[in-house]
């Protein structure tokens, strides 16, 4: 699944010029999306007519907006900044060939944003290239509050919990008929240690046997959905009712299967 999104944006990427004389340097125009904790290549390519050796070239990365150094070459050596040492690479046997791409590895939330790719060839030139990340959200579990001796005809709240994602979700939520009942709820996204997302959405609704709530997360940079459903349903007396859910992540339009879990 990452793999398909990464293609594909890659696949729209089109490449940004900037030229100075004899040496021209590209990068993509539109962001960069990389999964947490995966690694990443950010292209950058540069031509010249110059006849030119390794010792003659100089590779520099920066944070765009502090000019912090990331990753140095310059006279056949490597230099990495201390934040990001082991995690930066450049590919040696391509740098002949005008390949000054680097590989970040086990990208983290805080490196996200603007990187440039300097080259020097005698002159030198720079270009800005966008880092986004993202991360998918888990299944929602779905919790009655409170959920012991419930009936018809009382006020009852539908929790929704998801985590694990980045950047912050959307919640829907929606009654059975697939109406849109969103504006009933309270959402909080707080972020972990890691700069991951957990999201809680409330609802609260009067319980009616033989009805269906779903809580809808979604992730609207890596195009992801994944929802869950409760369904109250009325089992002998009309007093008995049994909360279900039935989660099915929606990001797998092949998966046409549901879980089902008792709510607790």
């Amino acid at each position: 699944m990452y793999s398909a999104i990464l293609s594909a944006y890659f696949a729209v990427h089109l490449l940004l010029g900037h030229c100075r004389g004899d040496l021209t340097i590209q990068v993509p125009e539109v962001p960069v999306v990389a999964i947490f904790g995966k690694d990443v290549t950010l292209n950058c390519s540069f031509s010249t007519n110059l006849n030119f050796s390794l010792g003659d070239l100089s590779v520099i990365w920066q944070l765009t907006e502090t000019r912090q150094m990331v990753h140095k070459y310059s006279l056949r050596q490597d230099q990495q900044a201390d934040s990001f040492v082991n995690r930066t690479a450049l590919f040696p046997d391509e740098l002949a060939k005008g390949n000054a791409s680097l590989l970040l590895r086990h990208v983290r939330i805080e490196d996200e944003g603007s990187f440039t790719c300097f080259v020097r060839i005698e002159e030198h030139l720079s270009a800005p290239i966008k880092l986004q990340l993202a991360a998918s959200y888990s299944k929602p579990s779905l919790h009655l509050e409170p959920n012991k001796n419930l009936k018809p005809g009382d006020e009852v709240a539908i929790a929704c919990h998801s985590s694990g994602g980045y950047p912050q979700a959307t919640v829907q939520w929606h009654d059975g008929k697939g109406s849109n009942i969103t504006e009933n709820i309270t959402t909080s996204q707080v972020a972990n240690e890691e700069g991951l997302f957990d999201v809680r959405s409330v609802i609260r609704v009067t319980l009616e046997p033989n009805s269906t709530y779903s809580c809808l997360v979604r992730n609207k940079l890596l195009n992801e959905e994944t929802q869950a459903l409760a369904t109250i349903t009325e089992d002998g007396e009309e007093e008995e009712t049994e909360a279900r859910t039935a989660m099915k992540p929606l990001e797998n339009a092949d998966d046409k299967g549901a879980e089902e879990e008792v709510l607790e």
